[in-house]
C-alpha cells in the first residue's frame, strides 16, 4: 500500500466507507483531534481504539492474525480491514506515510505500541509522577481535582503495570495520601479524621467523605451569603435611617446654637452696656454724648417712655460718689418735670418784663432772676 493509499484510506474512512452495507459505520466513530495519535499520546489514544474495538468485538485484529487458508479468512480479512482504516484514521498525517508498508491491524499496533513506549516510557513516566506529586486543588472544585488525578493514574498504569496485589495495595494507600495531601485546607478537619482512623480507609472511601464535606461546605457558603446578604440591605437601610436622624438632630442642634448665640450676644451687649457710667448723671448704661439729663429724650425714647411708662429702656442704677448717692430712674422724671416747668415760667417772667419796659421808658426793668 502506497503512501497516497493509505492517505486515501484514512481520509475516507468516514466517507464513501460509511456509505456501504459493511460495519464500518458502526465501528468507526468520529475521532477529535486533540485524540488522534500524534506519536506522543499512545496511552490515551490506545485506550480509546481498545474500547472501540471491544464494544464491537473486534479487539482480537490488534493481537492476532488468521492463516490464510482458514475458511473464515475472508470474513476475517474485511473485519480486519475495518479495524485497519480505524487505526489510520485516528492518527494524524505526519504519522500516516510510516504505516505505509503494514498489511494488517496487529502490525500497525505493533509497530506504534513499540516505538511510543521505547522513545518516552521512562521520561513520559517521570514527567507523570511528578505532574500528581506537585498537583493541588486550588480553584478546582474536589470533582475535577479527582478527575485529573486519575487521568495521570491511568496512564501511569499503562507505562508501569502493577501485577503484584501487595505492590497495588501500597500504590492505592500512596495515591490516597496525595489525593489528601493535594486539598484545600477548609479540608483540614475531614483529612484529620480521616489520617486518625484506627482502619484507614482506602483511596475511594476517602474521596467520598472528601466529596461528602465539600457538599456541607457548599451549603455553609450559600447560608453565609445569604446572611451577608441581608445584613447588608439591614446596614444600608439602619446608615440610611441613622443620616436622616442626623440630619434632623443638625437642625435642632443648628437652632439651638443661633438662640445660644443670639442670648449670649444680648447678654453680652447688656453686660458691656452695665459696665458704662455717663459722668453727668452718674447713672450706667450711657455715656454723657448720650445723656437724656444733658440733652433731652430723643423722640423714639419718647414714644418707648409713652408705651412701657419707663422713661429709659436701660434699667439704670444709681452710682455712689464720695458720700453723695445719685438718683434713680424713678426720680429723674420728676426732676426733669421741674427744670421744664422752670424754664416756662423763666420764659413768661422775661416776657412780661419787656412788656413793662416798652410802656413806662426810662425806668430799669426789675431783675426776676430766681
Amino acid at each position: 500500500m502506497t503512501n497516497e493509499a493509505v492517505s486515501t484510506a484514512a481520509s475516507g474512512a468516514h466517507g464513501d466507507l460509511r456509505d456501504s452495507h459493511s460495519l464500518l459505520p458502526s465501528v468507526i466513530p468520529p475521532v477529535a483531534e486533540s485524540l488522534r495519535y500524534n506519536g506522543r499520546n499512545f496511552a490515551q489514544w490506545g485506550q480509546l481504539v481498545e474500547l472501540t474495538l471491544i464494544g464491537r468485538e473486534l479487539n482480537d485484529h490488534l493481537s492476532a492474525e488468521m492463516d490464510p487458508s482458514n475458511p473464515s479468512y475472508k470474513s476475517w480479512k474485511r473485519d480486519d480491514a475495518i479495524v485497519h482504516v480505524l487505526l489510520l484514521s485516528s492518527m494524524t498525517k505526519d504519522q500516516l506515510p510510516r504505516m505505509a508498508f503494514l498489511k494488517t491491524a496487529k502490525q500497525i499496533w505493533e509497530y506504534v505500541e513499540k516505538n511510543a513506549l521505547k522513545k518516552s516510557n521512562l521520561w513520559r513516566t517521570y514527567e507523570l509522577v511528578i505532574r500528581a506529586w506537585n498537583l493541588r486543588q486550588g480553584d478546582r472544585s474536589v470533582t475535577d481535582y479527582v478527575n485529573e488525578l486519575q487521568t495521570i493514574w491511568l496512564e501511569l498504569d499503562h507505562y508501569r503495570p502493577i501485577r503484584n496485589p501487595d505492590e497495588w495495595e501500597y500504590t492505592l494507600r500512596d495515591r490516597m495520601f496525595k489525593f489528601l495531601m493535594g486539598l484545600n485546607p477548609e479540608y483540614e478537619s475531614v483529612r484529620s479524621q480521616i489520617l486518625n482512623r484506627e482502619k484507614i480507609p482506602d483511596l475511594e472511601q476517602a474521596i467520598y467523605l472528601i466529596l461528602e464535606e465539600e457538599g456541607r461546605l457548599q451549603v455553609v457558603s450559600s447560608t453565609l451569603k445569604e446572611e451577608a446578604s441581608l445584613g447588608m440591605i439591614a446596614k444600608v437601610k439602619n446608615q440610611r435611617t441613622g443620616e436622616a436622624d442626623l440630619q434632623s438632630a443638625d437642625k435642632v442642634t443648628g437652632q439651638d446654637a443661633h438662640e445660644t448665640y443670639q442670648n449670649r450676644k444680648s447678654q453680652g451687649s447688656r453686660d458691656n452696656k452695665s459696665s458704662i457710667v455717663c459722668h453727668y448723671c452718674k447713672r450706667r448704661g450711657h455715656t454723657k454724648d448720650k445723656c437724656w439729663d444733658l440733652y433731652g429724650r430723643p423722640p423714639r425714647a419718647q414714644a418707648h417712655s409713652a408705651h412701657t411708662g419707663v422713661s429709659d429702656p436701660e434699667e439704670a442704677e444709681p452710682v455712689e460718689q464720695g458720700n453723695v448717692k445719685c438718683m434713680g430712674k424713678s426720680n429723674t422724671e420728676e426732676v426733669i418735670h421741674l427744670r421744664e416747668e422752670l424754664e416756662k415760667l423763666k420764659a413768661l417772667l422775661s416776657s412780661s418784663a419787656m412788656t413793662s419796659t416798652l410802656t413806662r421808658p426810662g425806668k430799669e426793668p426789675e431783675d426776676f432772676t430766681l
